[in-house]
């Protein structure tokens, strides 16, 4: 967003940055377009990355905000001017009242998986009159750690951040020749690169953002992998 961070209907910018962790580069291979993130969040990772605290209460960096007319939430992060709409609570209830008074026959979602501990079902549920489902415990995941997400990768105008490496570090060797010539990450890049795989085609979640002059560790969203395509690249199933 680029200019009054307290309303949401205002220009924007046309860079999309990275989603939750779950997003990836993905690539529509008839525009010709290079592969971009889709920025979407789930309710689910909003609460477990914890840019929710709590249903209704923001984590640190990011603020809530609420529209009245449009009975929705949204959040907004003033260090990298991103902007995400979604649903809570409230505006599940609204949407379940008014649902209710029309005499609408049901309610459709997409999709239960991306709830958090049923906080968004529950509120359907009980706008609905019906019986509350008993909470399971949550099943247990492995933990997979991601690379760090370089904010100032994907959102103009680039800021500069702690995670980056200092000029004074930076080698000057930004290929591995040990490695079919793939990037080294935190090495100086050229202009004319941008998108490189870190592994063979269909191998690895792993690719590198050439980002002001700086090779950057990125990853496809879970269950893809990177497919190098010329210049550029997306995120495919695993084969």
């Amino acid at each position: 967003m680029t200019k009054d961070p307290t309303n949401q209907y205002q220009p924007q910018l046309n860079t999309v940055p990275r989603g939750d962790r779950d997003d990836g580069l993905w690539e529509d291979r008839c525009s010709g377009k290079l592969a971009e993130f889709s920025g979407i969040w789930s309710y689910r990772n909003l609460r477990e990355q914890g840019v929710l605290k709590a249903p209704d209460t923001a984590g640190s960096g990011w603020s809530r905000y609420w529209d009245s007319s449009a009975q929705v939430p949204w959040l907004f992060n003033p260090a990298s001017s991103t902007f995400i709409s979604f649903e809570d609570q409230k505006s599940i209830a609204a949407k379940v009242s008014l649902a209710t008074a029309k005499g609408l026959a049901g309610i459709a979602v997409w999709d239960t998986t991306l709830d958090f501990n049923d906080e968004l079902i529950s509120e359907i549920r009980k706008g609905e009159g019906l019986r509350q489902l008993p909470r399971k415990p949550p099943a247990t995941s492995q933990t997979t750690t991601s690379p760090p997400l370089h904010i100032d990768a994907f959102i103009w105008p680039a800021k500069s951040t702690s995670s980056a490496s200092p000029a004074a570090t930076v080698s000057s060797q930004s290929t591995d020749n040990s490695n079919n010539g793939r990037p080294v990450i935190g090495t100086k890049c050229g202009s004319g690169e941008s998108l490189k795989c870190m592994d063979e085609n269909h191998r690895s979640q792993a690719f590198a953002v050439c980002a002001s002059g700086i090779w950057v560790l990125q990853q496809c969203g879970a269950g893809t992998a990177c497919v190098q395509s010329g210049a550029s690249i997306y995120c495919d199933y695993h084969k």
